[in-house]
């Protein structure tokens, strides 16, 4: 989690691949309660055609995310995915419920 008001830049994901690389993970997750610069997400692509893949999560997703936690009756799947914008694709039909 990184909690900045400015934007999260590309030093920051480099850091976290390197990381990645040196403790053998290959996903994980860069959080921010801010946004991403553009060049985040170029260097996220980069990174998943070396084998890691970083789900980048802003402040407004986090906020979405926490939001389906503090209401009176679950959320629905819909809006599960719809926050969560899973970067794979999900196969409805294996989903249980």
């Amino acid at each position: 989690m990184k909690h900045t008001k400015n934007k999260v830049g590309v030093r920051v994901l480099r850091e976290l691949v390197g990381t990645m690389a040196i403790n053998g993970v290959r996903d994980s997750l860069l959080v921010t309660s801010s946004r991403f610069t553009r060049g985040v997400e170029k260097e996220q692509a980069m990174a998943a055609r070396q084998g890691f893949v970083v789900e980048l999560v802003d402040g407004s997703r986090l906020l979405a995310s926490l939001n389906l936690t503090y209401r009176r009756s679950p959320p629905t799947l819909t809006e599960v995915m719809n926050v969560a914008k899973p970067s794979v694709q999900l196969l409805w039909a294996e989903v249980a419920l």
